[in-house]
């Protein structure tokens, strides 16, 4: 019987060294696993935080993309205004030029510009002195009157080339 008490106090003895082995590994798992954990949950912060800075990238991209838009129409529309600007001050400075022509053309004993000396003056063909028999005024302006005869004789001479081009498409 004390040998069989000897052996149960052998086994115990193993059998606790056992359990203390195992707890020892348990404990050592336990830590391991709670490192493991912080770890993880480090990570999935980390994963949060770039899901919320991506979030806050694409708000700002798409921000950026209107404001890039609605400048896209601004401008757009700055060289609408742009070209009618241009084209209103191109008119201005024909009309400038044609009245400036106009203001040069001066009729009777006077010439057409500064640099001709009495190279184109217009004279009366008849006297209108007998004003019993005189043609009755329009009243147009002279400067207008000979604008339009200018414009007149543009556009018939573009009427004549174009009669002389088809002239020449029938021969071929």
């Amino acid at each position: 019987m004390i040998d069989s008490i000897a052996k149960s106090d052998k086994e115990l003895a193993d059998k606790e060294e056992a359990v203390r082995v195992a707890q020892a590994d348990y404990d050592k798992a336990s830590q391991e696993y709670e490192a493991a954990k912080k770890e993880a949950d480090k990570l999935a912060n980390k994963v949060k935080d770039l899901d919320q800075s991506i979030a806050k990238s694409q708000e700002t991209i798409k921000s950026l993309n209107n404001r890039i838009a609605s400048n896209t129409q601004i401008i757009e529309n700055n060289k609408q205004v742009h070209a009618k600007a241009a084209k209103l001050a191109a008119r201005k400075a024909f009309d400038a030029q044609i009245n400036k022509a106009l203001d040069n053309v001066v009729y009777g004993t006077k010439t057409i510009s500064q640099h001709t000396a009495k190279a184109a003056t217009v004279k009366p063909a008849v006297s209108t002195k007998n004003t019993k028999h005189a043609l009755p005024q329009t009243g147009a302006n002279d400067k207008l009157s000979l604008f339009a005869a200018l414009a007149g004789l543009s556009l018939s001479s573009i009427g004549l080339g174009s009669l002389i081009s088809d002239k020449k498409r029938r021969r071929n």
